[in-house]
This record gives C-alpha cells, structure tokens and sequence, in this order.
C-alpha cells in the first residue's frame, strides 16, 4: 500500500518544484524528493536500524582531488557517528558519468552513495546519451563549498592577470589549460574565463589532479582552475602562481590573492558545491539520518579548522536546501552553456 505524503513534506515538495520550475528538465530533483518521500513504507526502511553495515561513499574523481579529500574527511567523521565503516571507493571516467551511474543503479538502502559537484547535475544538460537521469538520484546533503582559483605555469613568466589577459589577447589559439572531465566545473569555468577575458585557449582533457599539476609546473599546459583548496599547497609552495579567485572576497586562507571582481571581471564570482546523492526511492528516513550525520561532521571544530585553512567552507544542509542550490548553481551555469550550443555527444 501506497504511503500519503504528510501535509508539511507537500508543502516541502511543493516549494521545490517552485525553484526548479526555471526549466523543465530540472524539475526532475522535485521528482526524486517526492519519490524518497513516498517510500517510506519501502522494506528497506522496515528492516532493523540503519546502518548494520558499511557504506560506501563512491568518488567519481581519481584519488587525491579537492571531492576524494572531501570525501575522506567526512567519511572518517561519518564512520564514528553511524558506528559503521565508511569506505571511499573511486570510479572514475566519462565525466563522472561512471561514478554517478554506478551509484544510481544501486540498490536504494543507503549503503552506496555518490560525493558528487556540479558535474552531476550538469551531465543531463550536457550529454544527450547521458547514462543516468538527475532523477535517479536524489540530494542529501550538501558538505562543502569553495571558489576556484587561476592557476598558471611558472614558465609563463607572467606575473599578474592583466598581463596574463594581455599575452592571451596577443596569441589566440596557442594558450591550453587542463579540465578534469569535459563538462566538469574546471572546463566550465574555463570557458567561463576565456568568453569574460575575451581569449580563445585549447582545453585538455586529464582524469585526476595529479597530472594536471605535473604538467602546469612543467609548461606542457599554460593555466587551470580548480578549487582554492587543491592549489594553494603548490602554489604555498612556490611550484605555481595564483593570480585570481573567484569568491565575491578573498579568501581567508589566503588574502593576498585578489578576487576578479575586484580586478574587473564580476562575472567570474561562482563557488563549486560537493555534497551526497542517494539512488531514487532511498527511504526518508534513511536521507534525513545521513543529513543530520552529515550536518554534524561539518560542524565539528577540527574538520572545520582543517578545511577553512584550505579555502574550503564545509556545511551541511536537508535534501531540500541542496536541491535549492542545485537549481540557482544550473542558474549560472546555463547561460554559460547555452550560448556555446556545448553538446558532448
């Protein structure tokens, strides 16, 4: 038999549908919530107490990122909360597609979940052939936010952003920087850059960080953005320069770097967003105790301090708060996508 949604969850899913209601196939992230809400009566949901065994937090992204970093801080945090191991598992490729398919065919008991940013919930828009619906998932909770920086080579021998823009404008064409994922934040952000700059530079593809700072120190690509937090050792380290960030301030984990909006550019203020999906139909009950673990382990002093010094702002949030800001992130990103007619299939 069939649950009834009680009269305050409607209004919940009622609100939701209201933010997303921009776009039609946004909409599906109502979808997934009312699905969650509606499973309640579900066996998962009857059998004993959750959880009686380890989950599992799939990382779409090789190891060693800004979202396996993440991933493991929580999960450490996660584990004592719920009283269960949680194990970090990366399934890379396809733009997180791998990642994300994996988890969404997952069983729906809340033993498999994706750490998933923004190339979650673009991949749909991006690629027709996409191999999972955003309806498949449903939000949990957020966990962490942060701007993305401009890294550049050292052999560039540039030493601000003005004359960055300068060297790029006189040479178009011949400048490429590394995107971890087609689609993913860093290439929309790159092209983000080169239409506010007015540059034209080549996009090269990587699957995990490592590589692309190997070759930014070494030359073999001119610049990258990625989150503050995955830069800041090399760049603390002398290995890169960082001539901008993207925060409407600066960040305190490293003040001296200008904000581009002061340097000019106000269109380039947007953070990156890391939270947890659960497959479709996960039990409520199942979603709001992750959300309260999850909400607790961003509050606790020594994860705070940690990630703060890495320009990262750990917070969590309920399933509909982060579907809310899943909606104003599309927001952002759509008049990005939308000019370029980007189709990756």
């Amino acid at each position: 038999m069939t649950r009834q949604i009680s009269r305050p969850l409607r209004a919940v899913v009622k609100k939701l549908g209201g933010l997303l209601a921009g776009m039609a196939w946004a909409t599906v992230f109502t979808t997934a919530l009312t699905t969650a809400l509606t499973s309640a009566s579900s066996p998962a949901n009857a059998q004993g107490v959750y959880p009686d065994k380890p989950i599992r937090l799939i990382v779409p992204f090789a190891p060693g990122g800004t979202t396996d970093i993440i991933a493991r801080q929580f999960g450490q945090r996660l584990s004592v909360s719920l009283g269960q191991p949680v194990l970090i598992e990366n399934r890379t490729g396809a733009g997180t597609m791998v990642g994300a398919e994996y988890v969404s065919k997952a069983a729906a008991d809340g033993y498999t979940l994706l750490v998933g940013s923004p190339s979650v919930w673009m991949n749909p828009l991006l690629y027709k052939k996409a191999t999972y619906k955003v309806s498949d998932l449903v939000p949990v909770s957020t966990m962490a936010r942060a701007p993305f920086v401009l890294s550049v080579s050292p052999e560039m021998k540039i030493n601000s952003l003005a004359d960055f823009v300068k060297y790029g404008k006189a040479n178009p064409g011949k400048m490429s920087y590394g995107i971890l994922g087609v689609g993913g934040p860093s290439h929309l952000v790159g092209k983000l850059f080169e239409q506010t700059i007015g540059i034209n530079a080549v996009d090269v593809p990587y699957r995990g960080t490592a590589p692309v700072m190997t070759d930014l120190i070494g030359g073999r690509i001119n610049f990258y953005f990625d989150s503050i937090s995955t830069s800041l050792p090399m760049y603390r380290g002398d290995k890169i320069r960082i001539f901008a960030v993207t925060s409407e301030q600066r960040s305190p984990a490293a003040p001296e770097i200008p904000t581009f909006k002061e340097l000019g550019y106000p269109k380039l203020v947007v953070d990156t967003i890391w939270g947890i999906f659960a497959p479709a139909r996960t039990p409520p009950a199942i979603v709001e105790r992750l959300g309260r673990a999850i909400a607790q382990a961003a509050a606790a002093d020594d994860l705070r301090a940690g990630m703060l010094a890495d320009g990262l702002v750990p917070n969590g949030s309920t399933s509909a708060e982060f579907s809310a800001l899943i909606q104003a992130d599309l927001d952002v990103w759509v008049q990005i996508v939308k000019p370029m007619n980007l189709q990756l299939d």
